[in-house]
């Protein structure tokens, strides 16, 4: 996918007033694909979801993409009935914590 100084994608999120191309933007590619991928430290082995693009736990930049996969425990769930802008047209959504054993998923 080619770079642009601010991806489309972000327009659902309202008035774009930065640079929307990040480490991570990637992230947004892989959701369209239907894959949910986190981030992992390659120094340290620190797990994160949402993704990352620094370690902060071991301050390194040396991060590696990883599908998020299998079965996890939900440990906690909201049913939004308000959203912030962009998002008017998808309420009501639900957002949920899950445990993965090693890492959690929001």
């Amino acid at each position: 996918m080619a770079k642009k100084e601010v991806d489309d994608r972000f327009k659902k999120f309202g008035t774009v007033s930065f640079t929307a191309i990040t480490k991570t933007n990637d992230f947004i590619s892989y959701l369209e694909k239907g894959k949910v991928m986190g981030t992992r430290c390659k120094e340290c082995g620190a797990v994160y979801f949402p993704p990352r693009s620094d370690c902060s736990k071991c301050f390194n930049s040396n991060m590696e993409w990883f599908e998020v996969t299998g079965t996890g425990r939900l440990l906690s769930f909201s049913e939004l009935k308000y959203g912030p802008v962009g998002f008017e047209d998808d309420l009501p959504y639900t957002i949920a914590l899950l445990d993965y054993g090693d890492y959690k998923v929001f």
